[in-house]
């Protein structure tokens, strides 16, 4: 089976290309990349001083067992000079194993992808973020290649689909609703879609959509164009309250 997103670039850098904001000015306090892969992007924040720089993995894998093994990578990409990060693995669709009011600043590249109950991972990541707290989600991306028919439905984001009646609702205009969450269109990609969230105050989120979970999917590509199998990640279904 093919992934074709994981071997996307996961450093600092793409996340500044990917986001219409200078990212650097959001590294303070306690930071969370959820879904760090082989490391770049934590490696890259621990350099920085006065920050303490935390990851989430669904599972060990591509090298990465314990914080030690990063040392390896951190050869790799010739970076030095770094505090190893605090990490750990498990599922973050079943929610983050972190108290209220948390983290300065949450990160996520190419995950949101593969969680199972989405809108749960975002009132998570509210919950944990501090009053005055960032989230910067890459949300979800719209495929140029192999795309399964049932994600062309739902184009601006085919991962994560609202109903009500029956009916396809934009996930844009569910949030008109909730002025400190923002999606948009990545900076370098109209088919990648980002989540900003400004958490303001120590309230809880609720966005009122119940999880469907016998309407969710994997989404597999089988071999139709000579090609292993492709995994697109879940297809996520939420029915409005």
């Amino acid at each position: 089976m093919v992934d074709l997103l994981h071997y996307r670039s996961r450093g600092l850098d793409a996340m500044n290309k990917r986001f219409s904001v200078d990212i650097n000015k959001y590294i303070k306090g306690n930071i969370l990349e959820l879904g760090f892969g082989e490391g770049k992007c934590l490696l890259e924040l621990c350099k920085y001083s006065n920050v303490d720089v935390y990851g989430i993995n669904n599972k060990k894998e591509k090298g990465v067992y314990c914080k030690e093994d990063l040392m390896i990578n951190a050869h790799k990409w010739s970076i030095s000079n770094f505090k190893l990060p605090n990490i750990y693995f498990y599922d973050i669709s079943e929610g983050l194993r972190f108290s209220d009011n948390f983290f300065d600043t949450i990160i996520s590249q190419f995950t949101v992808h593969y969680v199972k109950d989405k809108i749960h991972l975002l009132e998570e990541c509210w919950r944990v973020l501090k009053p005055g707290g960032n989230a910067f989600l890459h949300l979800d991306t719209l495929p140029t290649i192999f795309i399964p028919y049932i994600m062309q439905r739902n184009t601006e984001t085919p991962r994560l689909v609202i109903k009500k009646n029956n009916q396809i609702i934009k996930f844009s205009d569910h949030l008109k609703s909730f002025s400190n969450i923002i999606l948009a269109d990545a900076e370098n990609s109209v088919n990648n879609r980002v989540l900003y969230m400004n958490k303001e105050n120590s309230d809880n989120l609720n966005l009122g959509l119940q999880f469907n979970e016998n309407a969710t999917i994997d989404l597999l590509c089988e071999e139709d164009f000579n090609v292993p199998p492709i995994y697109w990640g879940i297809r996520s279904v939420y029915d409005i309250e």
